[in-house]
C-alpha cells in the first residue's frame, strides 16, 4: 500500500519544516548581534551528476550471506544520471528541480526452480521538484565552512518501462510476457541527504545517497504482495553531484568598528 509512502513523505517533510522554522529563528537572532556581515548565498545553481541504483524488486534472492553481492545483481543494479536546476533562497534553504535516468539490469538467481528468479531490465525517467536544507549555517562561525551536510526530500512523476526473460542455451534470452502495459507513470517520493563539498564560489561536489519511494510494483515485470519495504518496488541511488553558480558571488566577511 502506498499509505507507508505517504506517512514517510509526512515524516520527512515535518523535519524539513521544522528545519526552516528553527533557521529562521536562529538567523533572525544571530543577525541582531553578529559582528560580521556577508553576500547572501543566493541564486540559480546548475546541477549535474551520476552514479549508481539498487532495486528492491520482488526477485527471491536476498541472502547475502550465501551469495556474496549476488542478491544486489539479482534485485536490480544499473546506472543513474541527472540533471537539474537549484535555486538557493538563502544559505540554509535551496529549491530542486531534477530530471533523472534509472536504469536496471536484473540477473537470473541460482535457484532456477524459483518462478520468481528471472532476469530482467528496466528503466525510469523521473521529473521531480525538491526542498534541500542545510543541517548547518554555512555562515555561522568566522569564516564560511567547506563542508555542509544537507538532506532533501520532494515529489515527482516517473514514466517507466520493464521486461522480463530468461536466459536459455547459448545465452539466448527467452523473453517472458509484460504483464502490464508499458510505458506506465507511477509517483515517486525521493528522499535523500548528502555533503557539499565546496571547491570555489562557482562550484561544489556532492556525493548524495536517495532512497525513492514509488506507487508500483511494475518496476521489475512482476507484481508481489510481499517485500522488504513493502508491496511496491522501492529503490535506492548513490550519485556524485556537481554544482555550478553561474554567476558566483564573493563572500566578503567585514568585522564592523567597535566603539
Amino acid at each position: 500500500m502506498f499509505s507507508k509512502t505517504k506517512f514517510l513523505t509526512a515524516l520527512v517533510f515535518s523535519v524539513l519544516l521544522t528545519a526552516i522554522h528553527v533557521e529562521a529563528q536562529t538567523y533572525s537572532s544571530k543577525s541582531k548581534r553578529s559582528s560580521y556581515k556577508r553576500r547572501s548565498d543566493t541564486g540559480v545553481v546548475l546541477v549535474a551528476g551520476a552514479g549508481v541504483s539498487v532495486l528492491n524488486s520482488d526477485n527471491r534472492v536476498h541472502d547475502f550471506q550465501g551469495e556474496g553481492l549476488g542478491p544486489l545483481r539479482n534485485n536490480g543494479l544499473g546506472q543513474n544520471y541527472n540533471l537539474g536546476i537549484m535555486y538557493r533562497m538563502s544559505p540554509m534553504i535551496s529549491l530542486l528541480g531534477s530530471l533523472d535516468y534509472h536504469g536496471f539490469k536484473a540477473a537470473e538467481g541460482m535457484d532456477t526452480d524459483e518462478s520468481y528468479n528471472v532476469a530482467f531490465r528496466s528503466q525510469a525517467y523521473i521529473a521531480s521538484g525538491s526542498v534541500v536544507v542545510n543541517l548547518v549555517n554555512r555562515y555561522s562561525g568566522r569564516s564560511a565552512k567547506l563542508v555542509i551536510p544537507y538532506i532533501k526530500a520532494g515529489f515527482g512523476a516517473a514514466s517507466y518501462s520493464a521486461s522480463s526473460f530468461l536466459v536459455g542455451d547459448g545465452g539466448k534470452e527467452i523473453k517472458l510476457s509484460n504483464l502490464r502495459g508499458y510505458p506506465a507513470l507511477a509517483a515517486v517520493v525521493p528522499v535523500g541527504a548528502g555533503l557539499d563539498f565546496r571547491f570555489s564560489s562557482a562550484i561544489s561536489v556532492s556525493p548524495e545517497v536517495s532512497f525513492n519511494l514509488t506507487s508500483t510494483d511494475y518496476l521489475d515485470n512482476m507484481p508481489d504482495e510481499v517485500g522488504a519495504f513493502g508491496k511496491n518496488d522501492h529503490f535506492i541511488n548513490a550519485s556524485i553531484k556537481v554544482f555550478y553558480t553561474p554567476d558566483a558571488r564573493k563572500y566578503v566577511y567585514k568585522k564592523k568598528r567597535q566603539y
